[in-house]
């Protein structure tokens, strides 16, 4: 629950990275690098424990992108507009997810029982 809960503030601070710092010449690329690293290494140990079992690898997948688009735009391949739009989609479904995850906990493993029907 804890890497999740620290992926998805990791995917709102992307979001607002994409939109308010990408455009910004210069600094953002590694920042976002070591965000993309430890989105990798929170979902590897959130993969651990979660019911959702399809949540992590899909974060790890995004996480690895988040990398990718780094390097290709350390690199200069890609626009800042591709940029943008790679930061701000990976922050989107990393914080979604992450946060789904966390909250997620079917009714059989809360501790909860259903109310017994004595009718």
């Amino acid at each position: 629950m804890i890497p999740n809960i620290i992926n998805a503030l990791l995917g709102v601070w992307l979001t607002y990275a994409g939109v308010f710092l990408v455009n910004r010449n210069g600094g953002i690329d590694l920042p976002l690098l070591v965000a993309g690293a430890v989105i990798v290494v929170l979902s590897l140990w959130a993969r651990r424990t979660d019911v959702l079992r399809w949540v992590a690898p899909i974060d790890i997948v995004l996480g690895l992108l988040l990398i990718v688009f780094a390097g290709l735009h350390m690199a200069d391949y890609i626009t800042q507009l591709e940029m943008f739009w790679g930061v701000f989609w990976v922050g989107i479904v990393v914080g979604v997810l992450a946060l789904w995850a966390a909250l997620y906990r079917p009714r059989g493993l809360t501790g909860a029982t259903a109310p017994s029907r004595t009718e």
